[in-house]
């Protein structure tokens, strides 16, 4: 795996984790990017958008394009799984057993 794939898999991971930490399980695309930034992630919100689909046809979550808002996603029970190390998704890192 490529570093840059290895940097995809962390971030992808990271916004599964921010969306299992939120009360109603989900966020927008502007909030998820300000979240994966302030990890130390430098990201567009193009790049998160692309994550966001990623994850989508992956069935880890669900997204509406909400006019004036964007991509709003919402985890599933699979991505909770992902986040809790049950599900192993290649192309998402693993989180590290502090992480759980």
């Amino acid at each position: 795996m490529s570093f840059l794939d290895r940097v995809a898999a962390s971030q992808r991971l990271y916004i599964l984790q921010l969306l299992k930490r939120d009360a109603g399980y989900s966020h927008n695309q502007h909030i998820l990017a300000a979240g994966l930034t302030a990890a130390g992630h430098s990201i567009s919100t193009d790049e998160v958008r692309e994550h966001i689909r990623w994850l989508e046809n992956a069935a880890l979550l669900a997204v509406k394009d909400v006019h004036g808002i964007g991509l709003v996603a919402t985890i599933n029970d699979r991505g909770v799984e992902v986040t809790e190390g049950r599900l192993s998704i290649d192309g998402i890192e693993r989180p590290r057993p502090g992480e759980l």
